[in-house]
């Protein structure tokens, strides 16, 4: 967890300081610890970007295999669901509210 070398000059010139937590996006309790450790050390979200995103295979549709559809609804609406859901929560703690947005493709 943290920024990686090429981020890490950008923000510290700014002086700023980011964070990055990676979570399995088809697993609730994943998604809800990565926000938490997220949060952990402010105690509220400024960003959040939900940067998790699936195609699958470009098939046609009569051959396109159902788990694999299954899967991409899991990243790509149930993982952005949970992941909102969770970052959220802080900000009705704190009265501030996060910027949150994502849903991009991942090869």
């Amino acid at each position: 967890m943290g920024i990686t070398a090429p981020g890490r000059p950008l923000h510290q010139a700014a002086g700023g300081s980011a964070r990055y937590v990676v979570a399995d996006m088809t697993d609730e309790a994943e998604i809800q610890r990565a926000v938490q450790v997220a949060a952990a050390a402010t105690g509220c979200l400024d960003i959040a970007v939900n940067n998790a995103g699936y195609d699958g295979e470009c098939q046609l549709t009569q051959d396109y295999p159902t788990d694999m559809l299954d899967h991409m609804i899991a990243i790509n609406v149930r993982g952005m669901f949970l992941s909102m859901k969770y970052e959220l929560r802080p900000s009705f703690i704190t009265g501030t509210a996060p910027t949150v947005g994502g849903g991009y493709r991942v090869p």
